[in-house]
């Protein structure tokens, strides 16, 4: 099956969960504290210029950015900049893992998000000694959600279809993992736990980012 496109089977698939099924997934970031703060309190939000700009804003705000640098991140950013093929590739949502096999590496890009603030919307446009600078704001954050199935939020997979991972599963395939793209809001009552380095069940996954 294609991993770009949602196809006759993997919509098929689909159909075959029941109503209400909530979906175990995982999100990968770095925050600053005040970041974590909002997304217990206003939930995930779909990336969006406005909350680059708001992020960017308060980072400056709270003393973790410079003027210069506050400068720059606004200016750099997937939504100012010339190339916005990051942006038109992956599309606006909230980016989410699903098969804790991701987070032991076996599939190493759906994690690196964890080692640089901001992610690829902010990181992939800026300066090299900048993106230095992002690789040290913030802790390697894991938050986990139970996203109730409804179809039309779950935008075609990056990588594997959930039907493939799910049968994966099934098979005791042990590095059974993939990334979805939600579109909607991931409200507060949807987050299960926040992991950092420290925490048992973010130390489980020994390659994971420490700091």
């Amino acid at each position: 099956m294609a991993g770009h496109r949602v196809d006759g089977a993997e919509e098929h698939f689909r159909t075959l969960l029941p109503a209400g099924a909530r979906l175990l997934a995982y999100h990968c970031t770095r925050l600053l504290p005040h970041e974590e703060a909002a997304i217990m309190q206003e939930g995930l939000r779909p990336v969006s210029e406005d909350l680059l700009r708001e992020r960017i804003n308060l980072a400056l705000t709270h003393g973790y950015l410079t003027e210069p640098q506050w400068g720059e991140l606004l200016r750099s950013h997937v939504f100012t900049g010339d190339d916005k093929r990051t942006l038109e590739a992956r599309g606006q949502g909230v980016y989410l893992l699903v098969g804790r096999a991701a987070l032991d590496l076996a599939r190493p890009h759906l994690c690196e998000w964890l080692a640089m603030w901001g992610g690829p919307t902010l990181f992939e446009g800026c300066a090299e000694d900048l993106q230095d600078v992002l690789k040290g704001l913030g802790r390697p954050t894991i938050v986990s959600v139970a996203l109730e199935f409804v179809n039309e939020r779950f935008r075609p997979p990056v990588s594997e279809p959930l039907g493939l991972v799910f049968s994966s599963v099934a098979l005791k395939d042990s590095e059974a993992a993939t990334e979805i793209r939600y579109s909607s809001l991931v409200p507060p009552k949807d987050i299960v736990a926040v992991w950092h380095p420290g925490d048992l069940e973010y130390d489980r996954h020994s390659e994971l980012p420490r700091e």
